[in-house]
C-alpha cells in the first residue's frame, strides 16, 4: 500500500479548494481507516505500508510499515518492488491510497492475474493512471519516463511493460478521488452504500448504520467483468 502521511496541506491538494486543507487532510485519513480494514479482511499475502512521511503517524500504528525511497513517484515505485521482489515475495502487487472503494476481491483478482514471471495486472483509474499494479519480476522499464499527474500513465506503462515482454491484464477500473468531481461521484456513491467506506462516509457527513458498516464488501463482492489482456 503505497500512502503518504495524512498532513494538512501535503494531502488531497486538489480537494482543498472544496474541503479546506484540514478538512482534506480528515478525508485521506479517513481513506487510510478505510483501507486498512479492508487489507486486515483480505488475508492474501503479506502486507507492507510503504509510507511517504512519518512511518511513525498513528494512521499507520499496528502495520507494516516502511518509508518509501527518496525521488520522484518512479523511483519510489521502482525501489518498492525491487525491495519486495529482494524479500522472496512474488507476485508483488502496490496499491494507491486515493481510491477507498478498493475490496479484498479487487486485491484477489490483481495478484491472481499474475502467474508466473513474463506476467503483470493493472487497475486502471479513471483519469488515465491506475489504482493497482501487480508484476511477476522486476520490470523497472514499467516506471521510467512515465509522465506522472497526467492522462497518458496508464497508455505509458503499458507500453513499457509490453515492449518488456510482460502479458498485461487489464482489470475493471477502480475510481481514484483527486478532483472536485471525484469527490461528488465518490459522496452519491457512498450516499448509497455508505458500507463500502464507512469512515470515508463518516468523514463526508454521512449517515452510517451498523448495518451497513457490516456489510461492506468481501473478498468475493465485487462484480468483475472479464479481464482484457495485452
Amino acid at each position: 500500500m503505497f500512502a503518504k502521511e495524512p498532513v494538512a496541506g501535503r494531502v488531497k491538494t486538489r480537494l482543498i479548494p472544496v474541503l479546506g486543507a484540514v478538512g482534506a487532510a480528515r478525508l485521506y485519513e479517513a481513506f487510510l481507516e478505510d483501507l486498512g480494514v479492508m487489507l486486515d479482511r483480505w488475508g492474501g499475502g503479506r502486507v507492507t505500508w510503504l509510507v511517504d512521511g512519518d512511518p511513525a503517524h498513528p494512521s499507520f500504528r499496528g502495520r507494516e510499515v516502511r518509508a518509501q525511497a527518496e525521488g520522484d513517484l518512479g523511483h519510489r515505485l521502482e525501489e518498492a518492488f525491487a525491495w519486495a521482489f529482494s524479500e522472496g515475495l512474488g507476485p508483488v502487487a502496490v496499491v494507491g491510497s486515493d481510491s477507498p472503494l478498493l475490496v479484498p476481491g479487487h486485491l484477489d483478482a490483481l495478484l491472481g492475474a499474475v502467474g508466473g514471471p513474463a506476467e503483470a495486472a493493472v487497475i486502471p483509474a479513471d483519469d488515465g493512471g491506475y489504482t493497482g499494479l501487480a508484476l511477476g519480476a522486476p520490470c523497472p522499464a514499467a516506471f521510467r519516463g512515465v509522465p506522472w499527474s497526467t492522462g497518458g500513465v496508464l497508455v505509458h506503462t503499458l507500453g513499457a511493460l509490453e515492449a518488456a515482454g510482460s502479458r498485461v491484464q487489464v482489470l475493471p477500473a477502480v475510481p481514484d478521488v483527486d478532483e472536485p468531481a471525484d469527490l461528488r461521484r465518490l459522496v452519491g456513491r457512498l450516499g448509497k452504500r455508505p458500507g463500502l467506506a464507512p469512515h470515508t462516509a463518516r468523514a463526508l457527513g454521512l449517515r452510517v448504520s451498523e448495518r451497513s458498516h457490516s456489510s461492506a464488501p468481501t473478498a468475493g463482492s465485487p462484480r468483475r467483468d472479464p479481464a482484457k489482456t495485452r
